[in-house]
C-alpha cells in the first residue's frame, strides 16, 4: 500500500461541484458561497467547453471516480447530464450527492434506462421527522420530498444512502433510523457530527 501511495501522480477520487444552486438552505451547509442574489456566481453553470475540460483532465490524470456534487446537482440537470455521459464514455466511476427532493419518475427513469446509472445517490436526511428535518433544511415540506425523492429511486432500482448530520436537535431521533432504513429500502447509513 505504501508503495501505492508513493507513486499516485494525481488524486484518484474527485468532488466535481456541477453547481452552487441549492434549494435548501441547511443551517449545517459548508457552502459558504450560497447567497440570495441574482446576480451572484451561485447561479453559473458549467459550459459545455468546461465539462469537455473537466473530462479530459480526469483522464489524462487517471482519476477513477468522480462524486457529483454542489449545491445540488439535480437543479442543473443539462450539466448533469452532460456529465455522467461524458465521464461514462471514459469509464470514470460515478457517485452523486444530492438532497434528492427534485427527484421526479422523468429523472430517475432517464438515469437508469438513458445514461445506465447503477451507483449509490447519497442523500442528505437531516431529520427523520418532518418537523426537525423542515427545521434543519429551513425549507418547509423538505422532508417529504426527500422521502419522495428516497422512493423513487428505490422504485426504479437506484440505490440510495443516507446521510444524518447528528445535532442537539436530531440526536434523539436515532432510535427511528432502523425503522426509516427497513421501510424505505436504504442501502446505506452514515451518520455525521
Amino acid at each position: 500500500m505504501n508503495k501505492f501511495a508513493v507513486e499516485l501522480t494525481s488524486p484518484t477520487s474527485v468532488d466535481i461541484a456541477i453547481t452552487k444552486k441549492c434549494n435548501h438552505r441547511c443551517v449545517h451547509c459548508y457552502n459558504v458561497w450560497r447567497t440570495d442574489d441574482e446576480n451572484s456566481d451561485v447561479h453559473k453553470v458549467l459550459t459545455d467547453e468546461q465539462v469537455e475540460r473537466i473530462t479530459n483532465e480526469l483522464v489524462k490524470n487517471d482519476v477513477w471516480r468522480a462524486t457529483l456534487t454542489g449545491g445540488e446537482p439535480l437543479a442543473e440537470l443539462d450539466v448533469l447530464y452532460k456529465l455522467i455521459i461524458s465521464l461514462n464514455k471514459h469509464g470514470i466511476a460515478l457517485g452523486m450527492n444530492t438532497n434528492l427532493s427534485l427527484m421526479t419518475d422523468e429523472i430517475a427513469r432517464r438515469l437508469t434506462e438513458e445514461l445506465h446509472w447503477d451507483n449509490i445517490l447519497l442523500t442528505s436526511l437531516p431529520g427523520l421527522v418532518p418537523e426537525i428535518c423542515d427545521q434543519v433544511t429551513q425549507i418547509p415540506g423538505s422532508y417529504y420530498r426527500i422521502v419522495r425523492g428516497i422512493d423513487i429511486c428505490k422504485k426504479h432500482n437506484i440505490p440510495v444512502g443516507i446521510n444524518i448530520v447528528i445535532s442537539k436537535k436530531n440526536l434523539f431521533e436515532l432510535e427511528r433510523l432502523y425503522d426509516f432504513v427497513s421501510n424505505h429500502k436504504v442501502d446505506y447509513v452514515s451518520i455525521t457530527r
